[in-house]
């Protein structure tokens, strides 16, 4: 059975690389061309509605390592920050799918996605605004420079030039989270899923919901 778990941890890895190195190229935000709509965090939160956080911790730790191959522009800090979003995610959805008092799916869902928005923008904004500040302030006029030519907004100095980057960062991360957790949710719930999932552990997400006694409910 561990060998059957890590087999499948290590086939989710390299769905996961492959879509961050290939597909997700193409999803830029346009406002801020660098950030990218990576498919591959749905992958990370569906590990987490099939088998549980650790999977999806171990999941999103791989993603780091292989996103330094074969070359990432920015080392350590690019992914580093790519892996925190991911685990602020994935901490809010289980912990809105553990302790949320429904049987609702559903429910469990709108909490996640509340909890998510709030946790994910909270630390990313502190993060970004540490790292735009020291290591990366040197870069503030390149980082600002697409958000006048689309959205027509402008500032002079460096701190409104710091304030429309980070603005329009949390608007990248509230967009990533409906892209993600959404399709993950939406996927763990297939019909066939249980059945698929039964050979290596239960199904997460319905045997934490029928903890309850009831059973779960998608409404």
């Amino acid at each position: 059975m561990r060998n059957i778990k890590i087999a499948i941890i290590a086939l989710l890895a390299a769905i996961v690389y492959i879509l961050s190195t290939t597909v997700s190229k193409y999803f830029s935000f346009p406002i801020l061309p660098y950030l990218k709509f990576d498919l591959a965090e749905i992958i990370v939160l569906l590990s987490l509605f099939l088998f549980g956080p650790y999977v999806a911790i171990i999941l999103s730790i791989l993603h780091f390592i292989l996103l330094h191959f074969p070359y990432t522009e920015f080392p350590i800090i690019g992914p580093g920050l790519k892996l925190l979003a991911e685990l602020t995610t994935v901490f809010s959805a289980y912990l809105a799918f553990k302790f949320t008092k429904s049987n609702s799916l559903n429910i469990r869902l709108i909490y996640a996605v509340i909890s998510a928005l709030i946790i994910r923008n909270a630390v990313m904004t502190f993060a970004n605004y540490l790292i735009l500040t020291t290591i990366f302030s040197g870069f503030i006029n390149y980082l600002y420079s697409t958000i006048p030519k689309i959205t027509g907004l402008s500032a002079a100095t460096f701190e409104g030039q710091l304030i429309l980057i980070l603005l329009f960062t949390s608007v990248y991360n509230t967009l990533h989270v409906f892209i993600t957790l959404l399709p993950a949710f939406w996927l763990s719930t297939i019909p066939s899923m249980p059945q698929l999932v039964a050979p290596i552990n239960k199904h997460w997400l319905y045997s934490l919901i029928n903890k309850n006694g009831s059973g779960a409910r998608k409404n």
